[in-house]
């Protein structure tokens, strides 16, 4: 397991990232020294069933089946750091008015970042039936409670720009 974490973090994975793939992956009850048990549990609809809410124990065992298979990993996160990307810039980038309302929902009340935001708003409208990493699931989530008449938009320049649209 110590040489999977390795190998995550030189791909720029987030630690605490690292620490939950190998919590979920090590809780599993799988045996992960046997190649084959991983990729059935993995091919397997079970690890999305079981509670995965958030897709998470699908995402460790992908990596890990890639891990003992040798095949290329993903990278993670270029760096820790936040992106540059303000609220403005991401609001402004949206082309109809409920999308940029929803952009600003996420960031103001629920706290998002502006490049999550962005990416929940794209994913929340993708097909459900290909969600095999439960990024749709995530996003519709976030959105759940979102109401379109209690969004009061407080930047100048968005307003404005939500008026044109």
């Amino acid at each position: 397991m110590e040489h999977f974490r390795t190998i995550l973090r030189a791909k720029n994975y987030a630690p605490s990232t690292i620490d939950m793939y190998c919590r979920r992956l090590q809780r599993s009850g799988v045996n992960l020294h046997n190649r084959r048990a991983v990729h059935r549990h993995l091919s397997s609809r079970r690890v999305e069933m079981e509670g995965d809410a958030q897709g998470n124990d699908y995402r460790a065992f992908l990596l890990y089946d890639r891990f003992l298979r040798n095949s290329a990993i993903p990278g993670g996160h270029p760096s820790y750091q936040r992106s540059d990307l303000t609220i403005r810039e991401a609001c402004l980038a949206q082309q109809s008015r409920e999308d940029l309302l929803r952009v600003w929902w996420l960031c103001e009340v629920r706290g998002y970042t502006p490049g999550v935001a962005v990416a929940y708003v794209r994913d929340s409208k993708k097909d459900p039936e290909k969600d095999r990493h439960r990024s749709v699931h995530r996003a519709r989530c976030a959105l759940e409670k979102f109401n379109i008449e209690h969004v009061f938009i407080t930047d100048k320049v968005i307003r404005d720009y939500y008026r044109k649209l």
